[in-house]
């Protein structure tokens, strides 16, 4: 029996030119830290207070009854707080505004 030698196998030397581009990943994506709220959602929002003056609502019973997302209803609802048109409770209940609601009773 003899031993089977192996042949070496040789590759032409080609360089490959492939343009070198940045890394682009999704996970390392980052949303942006102020998304702004659609301004007809806002306003429909507001309205729903304003009609039910004694409405209170969390934040979860506000995203099924508004049929909205997740950050899309915090944005919505922060930015009715910042405009000082509805309260945040200490039971965690959004409600109209007391000058709000003065002005709409």
């Amino acid at each position: 029996m003899t031993a089977t030698s192996r042949k070496t196998l040789s590759f032409p030397q080609q360089r490959l030119r492939v343009p070198l581009a940045p890394l682009r990943m999704r996970s390392l994506r980052r949303p942006p830290a102020f998304l702004p709220a659609d301004q007809k959602l806002v306003e429909r929002v507001g309205r729903e207070f304003s009609d039910m003056r004694g409405l209170s609502l969390t934040l979860a019973q506000a995203r099924r009854l508004f049929n909205l997302a997740d950050p899309e209803c915090c944005e919505i609802f922060a930015q009715l707080l910042r405009e000082g048109f509805l309260d945040l409770c200490a039971d965690q209940r959004y409600r109209l505004n007391a000058v709000q609601l003065r002005r709409f009773g």
